[in-house]
């Protein structure tokens, strides 16, 4: 990387936007640690169910554990990709441009006096598509227990697509 991070000499409300950024990581990978217990937990109880008494494989919440997982990874992931975009920011030659560099939509990176702005713009774009693949996912997971929570409330089977 080149230029040096230079956290204290930005804005104080940079700063803090860079502090709840690294909370919100680490929370995001807290709750993947957590959520990884229940989640091997029930793929092993998967592979050792049993069949209720009609023939039918036992309901789990195993299908909202496969969801609700790599949720949580995309999340932790698409924060830590923040952080580095911040620190990338921050190691420009000038400093941090906060009218072109922080405004809506940004600034093309060929505009840019920051010699890792392509890089910026690669790591924006993954952090862009891990986004949507974390809300694809959380809403299938939201599906899938709703589904579950219907299915053994109502002793109906589960909705169709």
């Amino acid at each position: 990387m080149s230029g040096n991070v230079d956290l204290e000499g930005t804005h104080a409300s940079y700063q803090a936007v860079f502090a709840l950024d690294v909370l919100t990581a680490v929370a995001g990978f807290f709750l993947l640690v957590v959520a990884t217990g229940p989640t091997v937990q029930r793929l092993r109880e998967r592979s050792l169910s049993v069949k209720d008494k009609y023939g039918s494989p036992l309901k789990t919440s195993l299908g909202t554990y496969l969801f609700v997982w790599p949720g949580l990874l995309c999340f932790t992931i698409s924060y830590i990709l923040l952080i580095v975009i911040d620190l990338y920011k921050t190691a420009s030659p000038n400093g941090i441009d906060y009218d072109g560099d922080l405004a809506l939509g940004g600034r093309r990176p060929g505009e840019s006096n920051n010699p890792l702005a392509k890089d910026i713009a690669s790591l924006s774009f993954a952090r862009t598509f891990l986004g949507i693949v974390f809300a694809t996912v959380i809403t299938g997971g939201i599906w899938i227990y709703s589904a579950h929570v219907l299915s053994n409330s109502s002793k109906r089977s589960a909705p169709g697509l």
